[in-house]
């Protein structure tokens, strides 16, 4: 359960951690063009498995898991220009 409540930090953490390594790659001129740049790989490494071992593994509707799906993009893309602008 602990765990539960410190996925957000760890997250956080690892997400500062990949955006130290991929910033000098972005090609984008602004801020959103560079957070899109940022979520992209990162949703689809990272929420897309995820979203499927839940489907799969959970008896949770489809619709759930869309939602989550798309949560999890725009929370990556707020990562990410959290990061850009900073």
């Amino acid at each position: 359960m602990l765990a539960f409540f410190a996925h957000p930090f760890v997250l956080g953490f690892v997400l500062a951690y990949l955006w130290n390594m991929t910033e000098r790659q972005m090609k984008g001129k602004t801020a959103s063009q560079k957070a899109w740049q940022f979520a992209q790989p990162y949703f689809i490494v990272a929420t897309i498995p995820g979203m499927y071992i839940s489907y799969t593994s959970f008896q949770i509707s489809a619709l759930m898991v869309g939602v989550w799906t798309i949560t999890g993009l725009l929370e990556a893309y707020a990562a990410g220009l959290v990061f850009a602008k900073t």
